[in-house]
């Protein structure tokens, strides 16, 4: 449930998200992490050049990965 995964995040020193590049191309319906609670992101190469550097210039640290497969 999200409550688990918010009280999760809550308790955590890092918290490391990893998400394929199809993820930013819309609005989620739930969250489960705010991006100032995450510590790094990990995905792959195909996000979207604005999305990495609008991300990376609010201070996220992000990796890129060749494929998720």
């Amino acid at each position: 449930s999200i409550e688990l995964y918010r009280s999760c995040v809550a308790s955590s020193e890092q918290v490391v998200i990893l998400l394929d590049s199809t993820k930013f191309k819309g609005r989620g319906m739930a969250v489960t992490a705010y991006q100032n609670e995450i510590s790094c992101l990990i995905t792959d190469n195909a996000i979207a050049l604005d999305v990495k550097e609008r991300l990376e210039n609010r201070g996220l640290n992000i990796i890129i990965v060749d494929d998720f497969n």
